[in-house]
């Protein structure tokens, strides 16, 4: 029973960290995230492309 409880409550610790550290991990994304110009860099064109029409 004891250990079930110490278990249990790891996991919630664990979960907190988690919910804590994404939260964090999120605003810096925000803040030190660069709006690219789409001349210099479109990912639409770089999935659209056939890579095996390209290599033969």
């Amino acid at each position: 029973m004891n250990e079930e409880l110490n278990l249990i409550n790891f996991v919630k610790y664990c979960l907190g960290y988690i919910k804590l550290t994404r939260q964090r991990t999120f605003a810096l994304q925000q803040k030190y995230s660069a709006n690219l110009i789409t001349e210099h860099f479109n990912l639409s064109d770089l999935l659209d492309n056939d890579i095996d029409k390209n290599i033969g």
